[in-house]
């Protein structure tokens, strides 16, 4: 069976701009040519597929397969990946010996405390861990004067959005400003866009 063994919720209305995965996925795996896919051509677990299959006709076509490769569900298919190949004792979970990450690592992730990872706890660092990059990539790229924030004319967004990302005021959008709204409009068209165009050498967006 595929490894992709859950999905978030399905996301009506989501369909990225840039279909080209989900036609190579029906070029590669739509083996009776009817240009959607089965449970059985998608190598998916029934219950996984289902949520897919928003209109429940069997079939997944191409806004309903646009799910898998919405923000949320790539963190969630990472998420699964990774317990498929450390969850050494089946539990759907991950202990710090299993995820193999210091300690002090490990206690960030394990949010409740319980010694264990759960998928929520690794869906958070994952995400968390995603919007620091792409904030880290941002400040990198933009700021020009080396102050570690960026203005509004390093950031090049219109003042309405800047000032909602410059939260206290101070003409300077920070770092834990722009984590914030990075996190807080994952699902916004705006902020994909803006990613999209200051990112030159296209490593910002999560593959």
């Amino acid at each position: 069976m595929s490894h992709i063994t859950s999905i978030g919720m399905p996301l009506h209305g989501y369909v990225p701009k840039n279909n080209s995965k989900t036609e190579s996925l029906i070029a590669n795996k739509d083996t009776n040519a009817d240009g959607v896919l089965s449970a059985k051509e998608l190598d998916m677990h029934k219950e996984v597929f289902d949520k897919i299959d928003v209109n429940g006709d069997g079939q997944a076509n191409k806004e309903e397969l646009a799910q898998l490769y919405h923000p949320k569900n790539l963190v969630n298919r990472q998420t699964t990946n990774v317990i498929n190949a450390k969850d050494t004792n089946g539990d759907g979970v991950l202990s710090a010996e299993e995820l193999d990450v210091p300690e002090e690592v490990f206690n960030k992730i394990d949010v409740n405390g319980d010694g264990q990872a759960d998928r929520n706890e690794l869906n958070a660092h994952l995400r968390s861990s995603q919007t620091s990059h792409m904030t880290t990539h941002l400040i990198n790229t933009k700021d020009t004067d080396g102050d570690g924030v960026l203005s509004a004319e390093e950031l090049d967004v219109p003042e309405e959005v800047f000032n909602k990302i410059d939260v206290n005021g101070d003409g300077q959008a920070d770092r834990a400003e722009l984590n914030a709204h990075l996190h807080s409009s994952q699902n916004n068209h705006m902020t994909t866009n803006l990613i999209k165009d200051k990112d030159t050498d296209g490593d910002v967006q999560t593959t």
